[in-house]
């Protein structure tokens, strides 16, 4: 199905999901909730939610800045749209999306950013998961600002690569890899983000409460 570009709300940016009034999700054979492939230039995904009551009959659907460039596609082009079948990811590999950018992040964190959200190798993603984005702000109460102007959830990753091949979503069960930026002389930090030469190290009693575990084994859970 063929449907207009328009940008997204405030609200949903950096969430990987897209709205299509409900008239037209009906036609696709899908549910709030389900992945959609979008397809401009390039192909994509999302999980699709309801329109809002003006779009209706517009043949509209409304994504973010990182959705069309996923999809190579920009506002008031049209995109093809149809139903997606994801297959659990079983391993996704994502790295910085910017070179001065450098992250060690736990796996379970890593995890949690990732849970619910599609993807298809190529997409520029954030760590904030459909799921964990709607029940728990996670990041942002950890990590709410770095370097006085940005925050976690605003870092950008490009997925590297998933297994299987194809469009897959994050689950549970998913591990996901966090390819090594350059080595860092100091590996005692508990997270490092590094920008413009600036390390930002988050206090330890915050981030052990976060992840279950013990202040003195920070370093034993993200080193090993």
């Amino acid at each position: 199905m063929k449907l207009k570009v328009a940008e997204a709300i405030h609200d949903d940016i950096n969430k990987g999901i897209v709205r299509i009034d409900s008239g037209i999700i009906a036609k696709l054979g899908a549910k709030e909730g389900d992945i959609v492939m979008i397809k401009g230039k390039k192909a994509t995904v999302a999980t699709l939610f309801g329109g809002y009551l003006g779009d209706e009959g517009m043949d509209l659907i409304r994504m973010d800045g990182i959705t069309r460039r996923n999809a190579e596609t920009g506002i008031s082009e049209t995109v093809s749209v149809k139903k997606a079948d994801p297959k659990e990811a079983k391993i996704i590999i994502i790295s910085p999306a910017r070179e001065d950018i450098h992250v060690s992040i736990p796996q379970n964190l890593l995890k949690q950013g990732l849970l619910g959200k599609a993807v298809v190798k190529g997409d520029i993603i954030t760590l904030t998961g459909t799921e964990t984005t709607s029940k728990i702000p996670f990041f942002e109460d950890i990590f709410p600002m770095l370097d006085g102007k940005l925050g976690f959830g605003d870092i950008k990753f490009i997925v590297e690569n998933t297994t299987p091949y194809g469009i897959v979503k994050a689950t549970n069960n998913t591990q996901i890899a966090l390819k090594e930026g350059k080595k860092r002389k100091n590996k005692t930090l508990p997270l490092k983000y590094s920008k413009s030469k600036k390390t930002l190290t988050i206090r330890r009693k915050i981030l052990a409460k976060a992840i279950g575990v013990k202040p003195k084994d920070i370093e034993k859970v993200i080193l090993k």
